[in-house]
């Protein structure tokens, strides 16, 4: 903020009026903790269903890995992490974590008969 003052007049006071950067750190721990939450429970359930360690390991490390790709792609693209742009990782997490996964198939079946 000082450079910012350096550059105005001298009777142009610059002050703080709002900082948005606790709702954003708030943001991105419960992404955080949502993220570690999910992959404990798909981590659980897998494992409960599957019975299979090698499954569970794959499941649980898939999750915070396409959080990362994620923010990876919001550097490539040049956004910035913001409320908005984690409630769309958030929402698009939930969107994909929730969909049933036998729609694909069902359908590739109706086709080919």
């Amino acid at each position: 903020m000082d450079y910012m003052q350096s550059q105005l007049p001298e009777d142009v006071k610059l002050t703080l009026e709002f900082d948005q950067s606790p709702y954003v750190t708030n943001a991105i721990v419960g992404v955080v903790e949502e993220s570690a939450l999910g992959a404990i429970l798909t981590g659980l359930m897998v494992l409960l269903f599957l019975r299979d360690w090698r499954s569970v390991i794959v499941v649980v490390l898939t999750i915070p890995l396409a959080l990362m790709a994620a923010m990876f792609g919001l550097w490539l693209c040049g956004q910035t992490i913001n409320l908005m742009t984690l409630g769309a990782c958030r929402s698009r997490w939930a969107y994909w974590s929730m969909r049933p996964r036998w729609s694909s198939r069902t359908s590739i079946r109706r086709w080919a008969s």
